[in-house]
Formats: structure tokens, C-alpha cells, sequence
């Protein structure tokens, strides 16, 4: 029976290979943006490329931070990169910064961009839960097994998409995928790739009934907050934080209103002054009409957005 089992698997392993360019590369991160960021920065660090600058936060800094702008404007920066991700509340940052971010890219300085609904203890959206049952990112042994199987048997690998009945199918008898080519290593280091504008409108109730819900700022969200600047200090990498601009429709869905929204603001200088790092505020330096939707920025916002930054950190001597 272990010798039969083991030919049956022999056999799947075999097919399975023959046809992986008929079913999509299974997702081994939380979120495809994430997923692409690390094949991204694990190319450019074979390159030899490190970042003067890496613009970190959620999918806030993804659309509103252009990288290119502060590479035009500042002499100490020759490479700018964002990387911003999804839900990227504080304990996400903690993680994807510290294991996947400085490994790779060695930066300088990093600028944080962070958001009220970054440090809300009772968000009923817990990202860091997503990115700790990732393949790429499970902590423990298991991860461990789970990552050195899946680097070895397809049927590991692709166990997700094999649940699928219709997976199965493309296996067996689906087209072939044509598989997009990678960018050249030249346009990752191009404005053209590095502004990316969030379009997707997010629903009110997504902001207000999840990730504002019941607000309160979080001790666990502070603490890694906390923990991960002085990581970043202790490896002698200069930190500058960012409250990043909000529309007015943003605050009110806070329970207290801008009440709730101001005591998060005096919280976060606190922490910074504790800290000894710098803390930009542009919550409301942007229009309401230069937003896509209740947090992302249109590109002119984008625009407007990092103008400022840049001549922000050109007065801290950048």
C-alpha cells in the first residue's frame, strides 16, 4: 500500500508539472500586491540595488506616495520605493518591514505612513491574521514545513487550486496560460511603475461598520508601532512618520467624530517625541475632491501629496 501511494504520487507530481502552464501560480501571500512587491525587491537586490527611501503603510501610501517625485527633488535620493500594502495596520508593518522589506532592499530611511484606522483595537478586519496563515508568512515550524514542501512538490504548491473541481479541469484540458513577462529591471526603478493610484471606491460601511468600528486606539497596535521604529533605529535606518491625508467624510466615521480623530493625532505625538522622530501631519492638507474614494488620493492629490512631503524632508536635510 506505501509503494502504490507512493507511485500514485509519483504519477500526480509528473502530471501536474507537465501542465503548470495551464493554472495561474497559486498565491503564497496574503495579497497579490504583496506577492508581487517580493519578487519585485528580490530582483532588484540580486541587482545590487538598496533604497535611499522606502515610503511603508497601507494601500494609502500604495496610491498616494510617487517615488519619482522625491528622487527628482532630493539630492540624497537616487531610489525611492513604495511599498505600501493592503491593510497594513501596525502589527502588518511590523512584519512585512522588519522580515521582507529592510532584508531586501537595505534602505536608509524609511517613512512610515500611517492612518487612525492603522491602530484600532477593535477592527473587525485583522490583516495580520491573513498575513500569519500565508504560506510565505507563517510563523513556527509548520510554516517552515509547509514553505520547504511547497518549494519541492507541485502538489503542495498548488494544493489550493487542486480543492477546485474546475481547476482540475484546466489542468487536464484547459488552455494554455499566457504568462505575463517581467517588467525590465530598468522599469522597476521607472515613475512609470511606481505610481500606482488606488481606483477601487471603498463602500462607508467598509470603513465605518470594519475598520472604524467601535474605535479606540489600540496598546498592541502601539507597542509594535513602537517596536518597530526602534528596530529600524538600532540598525541605524532614520524614521520619519506621516499622519496621511483624510477627507472630512474619513473623520465623521469615527464613533466620536473628530473628537475620536484629534486623540489619535495627540497619541501619535506622544509616541513620536518618546521616540525622537520626526511627525509630518497632513490630515487635512489635501482637498476633499482630490480623493478617489474615503482614503485613497486621485493622482493629482498623489502629486500634491508628495510635493509636500518632499519639501518636508528636504528641510530635515535630505
Amino acid at each position: 500500500m506505501v509503494l502504490v501511494s507512493l507511485l500514485v504520487v509519483a504519477v500526480l507530481e509528473g502530471l501536474l508539472r507537465l501542465t503548470l502552464n495551464r493554472v495561474e501560480e497559486p498565491l503564497e501571500w496574503y495579497h497579490e500586491k504583496a506577492q508581487r512587491l517580493v519578487r519585485e525587491m528580490d530582483r532588484l537586490e540580486v541587482a545590487g540595488v538598496t533604497s535611499d527611501v522606502v515610503f511603508v503603510g497601507s494601500s494609502m501610501v500604495a496610491a498616494g506616495v510617487g517615488t519619482w517625485i522625491f528622487e527628482e527633488q532630493l539630492d540624497s535620493v537616487r531610489w525611492a520605493h513604495n511599498v505600501g500594502i493592503p491593510g497594513a495596520m501596525t502589527p502588518v508593518v511590523r512584519r512585512w518591514l522588519l522580515e521582507e522589506v529592510v532584508p531586501r532592499l537595505h534602505p536608509r530611511r524609511v517613512v512610515w505612513g500611517v492612518s487612525s484606522l492603522d491602530f484600532n483595537a477593535n477592527t473587525r478586519r485583522p490583516f495580520i491574521e491573513a498575513y500569519n496563515e500565508a504560506r510565505a508568512t507563517r510563523p513556527g515550524w509548520l510554516g517552515s514545513v509547509d514553505r520547504f514542501l511547497s518549494d519541492h512538490l507541485m502538489l503542495v504548491r498548488y494544493r489550493s487550486q487542486l480543492r477546485d473541481p474546475g481547476t482540475i479541469a484546466d489542468f487536464l484540458f484547459g488552455s494554455i496560460i499566457a504568462v505575463d513577462e517581467e517588467l525590465p529591471l530598468e522599469d522597476l526603478l521607472s515613475p512609470v511603475n511606481q505610481r500606482e493610484v488606488q481606483t477601487r471606491r471603498l463602500r462607508r460601511s467598509l470603513i465605518q461598520g470594519d475598520a472604524l468600528l467601535d474605535y479606540a486606539v489600540g496598546e498592541t497596535q502601539l507597542e509594535d508601532f513602537r517596536f518597530t521604529v526602534r528596530s529600524l533605529q538600532e540598525q541605524g535606518i532614520e524614521v520619519v512618520v506621516v499622519l496621511m491625508p483624510v477627507p472630512r467624510s474619513y473623520v465623521g466615521y469615527h464613533p466620536n467624530g473628530e473628537q475620536d480623530f484629534r486623540a489619535f493625532i495627540e497619541t501619535l505625538n506622544r509616541e513620536a517625541a518618546d521616540l525622537g522622530i520626526p511627525l509630518f501631519d497632513y490630515s487635512w492638507a489635501i482637498p476633499d475632491e482630490e480623493f478617489v474614494d474615503s482614503v485613497h488620493l486621485d493622482g493629482s492629490g498623489s502629486g500634491t501629496f508628495s510635493e509636500m512631503l518632499a519639501d518636508d524632508l528636504a528641510g530635515l536635510g535630505w
